[in-house]
């Protein structure tokens, strides 16, 4: 094998090298790393691999694309490629390369394998590509994210765009969650001296501004929560220049023919800024932190060009300004303005703007955590989120806009640090260099102290992305256990000391149905000596299906045999009272997946109607759902409080737009997992919790017809976290068993799941004391080939 260096990058070590030769089994194998991707991302470990095959007189060449990825990460990462292949067929067909697997390089690495279909011919990748190169691709790169990959849906009264609505904390912390962690940010942001306290406005230049950070901490503040609607479709998710190859033929670019590498990060329903913004930002952060020539100092882009490349960036539509090349500027004007006329056939220019702004925002908070920009390059990012944050505010005052907070102006002298945040000014001169003495002591919050502890390889962002501070814990790899047809052994679970903050309900209702108190001591199992509780399920109109009738056993206490208020007779064991073993004895059962076209779920709620009090009532409904994979579909609510033809209501669903089945489980049992926690670690931090665990996997189970393996997934993930308790056994009218478990936030709010003997979620209660806040009464999950055959 012929190892070669480009650009002062070292060839893979031994143990891939002999990976990537038994993998391809071939006569020559050639491996050229120069497939760096942009500035910023030094860690990144991705090769083109030249293959030859010869038979007799003839030889095959193809070339792969080859990444070293964790074990751990591998699975995920694979399956978002997949699903970014089948998102658009003809998209997909012209510019995803073809995902060929994974192969095991050792404990704690895989390679993830994608053959680039030109015929053996040269590709380069962007990054690799000339500033003039990059003017005339990115725009046609463009162009066919938004306009083909994103096309707009013919509508019966004009084109139709798949939206989302969320808050502007939320926005702005899912794109950092996407690709670093906060506390990355946080810790990148104290070394330019900006601590995390630093309160909800900075001085830069002598002007209050508002402070970006305070969106990642402070999720209750009015800004944070202004609600904002934002463009959504398929999205990269990591679309620097070592992630687009540039196919040559003949010895000419074809930059219309681009294909896109490591789609590991691929959403299909990612802000459709996400992915124009970070291609951006790559390619000016070429001009604002070029890297340095060995042995010389970095270049400092002069301070007046650094504003108008900031300013050309968030607004631009804004005059031309002659301290920005003419190049820059028109690159900047194509891609914003191929995005703002994909938004304006659905009449939505405000959204596209504002979200504009937002990504701006979230992305260069991002870059903080970049270790290649250097300094100069960061306090620029600092910068351009903060002054984007601030357009944002100036775009929406006037129309219900909340005040950002007030704090007192104060001052950082030198040599002082103070130690009261409200009499602190931050002043970010550019590009001036703080002083060991102006730079306030950061220390990093001590595990165990007020911070939420967070589950295990959960909340780290993109999960293939670089440790590129010390607090962004993404980038140690750990051994990931052979696949196995059943759901491995949950490991030892840890202490969690962290608090669940979910907030308070502020409406408590009366339970209507049935007496809470009785069947809270039969669930808790608590002093009671072979005694059991029987209750019923409430009574369903005559179309809703029949309910079992489930006997909670409470576990005996004293060695008595539990009592049950039904003679069953001999119906075999009952289930393990641990969740763990429960999961454990899912995992045996085999079961074949339900066929067709739509996924579907029917299941019945009652929720409070509104109004403060006990004497609130509960609306009883029942919701069935038709959805694809993409999570368009159609859904039908059936108000059972009602009567009369006005009682059904009917919705149909976009592409992106069905946010209740959130997320769709992933097949594969590794990818589910990690799918799991990845979902769960991008939660707010008062969700992050065992409550929060409980919650999702309720949901993913109401929603989606999953087979045992699946089930056992969830529950062997779930019984990792602490606080799970065993509520108690049962058995349906037929004798069939079944087994309950709960667990309670700090507000004393109790969720509590039943399931049957192949993990299917029978019923999840949210209780506090002894009022029902919810109930979900799921009656059936599977597939249908049309969304109007009823789910059973």
């Amino acid at each position: 094998m012929d190892n070669r260096v480009a650009n002062d990058r070292p060839v893979p070590d031994i143990h891939v090298t002999s990976a990537i030769e038994e993998w391809a089994g071939a006569d020559d194998v050639l491996i050229v790393p120069e497939f760096h991707p942009d500035p910023n991302k030094t860690d990144a470990q991705l090769y083109c691999v030249e293959v030859t095959s010869h038979e007799g007189e003839q030889s095959l060449r193809q070339r792969f694309v080859v990444k070293v990825v964790s074990a751990e990460t591998a699975a995920r990462l694979a399956a978002g490629h997949r699903r970014a292949e089948r998102s658009h067929p003809a998209f997909a067909s012209r510019h995803i390369v073809e995902h060929r697997g994974l192969y095991r390089v050792d404990d704690a690495r895989r390679l993830l394998i994608q053959q680039v279909a030109n015929g053996g011919d040269e590709v380069v990748s962007l990054a690799a590509s000339g500033d003039s190169e990059r003017l005339v691709a990115l725009p046609l790169i463009a162009d066919a994210l938004v306009n083909v990959w994103n096309a707009a849906d013919p509508a019966r009264h004009g084109s139709g765009l798949p939206t989302r609505t969320t808050s502007v904390g939320e926005f702005v912390r899912q794109e950092v969650a996407h690709l670093a962690t906060t506390e990355s940010v946080l810790v990148a942001a104290a070394e330019l001296g900006v601590p995390d306290d630093a309160g909800a406005t900075l001085v830069l230049d002598g002007a209050d501004r508002p402070n970006p950070l305070d969106l990642l901490i402070r999720t209750e503040s009015p800004l944070s929560q202004r609600r904002v609607v934002h463009l959504v479709g398929h999205t990269h998710g990591d679309l620097n220049g070592g992630n687009v190859l540039i196919p040559f033929e003949t010895g000419k670019p074809r930059y219309g023919a681009f294909l896109l590498v490591d789609l590991g990060g691929y959403q299909h329903d990612g802000p459709l800024t996400r992915d124009l913004t970070f291609a951006l930002l790559g390619t000016l952060l070429r001009t604002v932190a070029p890297p340095p020539f060995p042995g010389e100092p970095a270049e400092v882009l002069p301070r007046d060009q650094a504003e108008a490349l900031r300013r050309l960036m968030i607004n631009p539509e804004t005059a031309p300004s002659d301290r920005v090349l003419p190049g820059l500027t028109q690159l900047v004007r194509q891609v914003y303005q191929t995005g703002l006329t994909h938004a304006e056939q659905a009449g939505l220019r405000p959204a596209w703007r504002q979200q504009w702004l937002l990504t701006l925002v979230g992305q260069a908070l991002v870059h903080l955590t970049f270790d290649d920009i250097g300094e100069a390059g960061r306090r620029w990012c600092l910068r351009l989120a903060a002054e984007s944050l601030e357009a944002y505010v100036r775009l929406v005052s006037g129309k219900d806009t909340p005040e950002l907070p007030q704090v007192a102006s104060s001052t950082l002298p030198a040599g002082q640090g103070g130690s009261d945040a409200s009499s602190r000014r931050l002043d970010l001169r550019w590009p001036t260099q703080w002083s060991p003495d102006q730079q306030r002591d950061f220390h990093h919050r001590e595990a165990g102290g007020s911070t939420s502890q967070v589950h295990e390889h959960a909340c780290a962002g993109r999960g293939d992305a670089a440790a590129r501070r010390p607090a962004n814990h993404v980038a140690t790899a750990a051994p990931v256990p052979t696949q196995h047809n059943r759901a491995p052994r949950p490991r030892e679970r840890r202490q969690d000391d962290s608090d669940d903050t979910a907030p308070t309900r502020p409406d408590r209702v009366c339970l209507p149905i049935i007496s809470l108190p009785f069947v809270t001591a039969a669930l808790l199992s608590v002093g009671l000596v072979g005694g059991a509780a029987y209750f019923g399920l409430s009574d369903r109109r005559k179309d809703h299906g029949a309910a079992p009738t489930q006997t909670i056993t409470p576990g005996s206490t004293r060695g008595e045999s539990p009592a049950t208020t039904r003679d069953h007779g001999d119906r075999g064991p009952t289930l393990p009272h641990s969740l763990d073993e429960f999961a454990e004895a899912v995992a045996d059962l085999v079961e074949d997946p339900p066929l067709g076209r739509y996924a579907c779920t029917r299941y019945e709620v009652r929720s409070p109607e509104g109004g403060p009090g006990r004497s609130a009532q509960l609306r009883h409904h029942r919701q069935e759902l038709w959805f694809t994979d993409d999570r368009a579909g159609r859904k039908v609510v059936t108000d059972l409080d009602a009567t009369g033809p006005n009682r059904k209501t009917s919705t149909p669903y976009l592409p992106g737009e069905m946010d209740e089945v959130r997320p769709v489980p992933e097949d594969d049992l590794d990818a589910l997992r990690q799918q799991l926690l990845w979902e769960w670690g991008k939660q707010p931090p008062e969700l992050r919790t065992t409550s929060g665990m409980v919650r999702l996997v309720a949901r993913i189970l109401l929603h989606n017809p999953l087979v045992p393996a699946q089930h056992a997934v969830l529950l062997a993930e779930l019984a990792k976290m602490p606080g799970i308790e065993f509520a108690g056994s049962y058995r349906d009218d037929d004798g069939e068993p079944g087994v309950s478990f709960q667990a309670e936030d700090q507000d004393g709010r109790r969720d509590t799941l039943l399931f049957d003997r192949s993990g299917r979620l029978l019923r999840h209660d949210l209780t506090q004391g002894d009022v029902l806040l919810s109930q979900h009464l799921l009656l059936a999950t599977g597939r249908t080939d049309t969304m109007d055959t009823p789910c059973r």
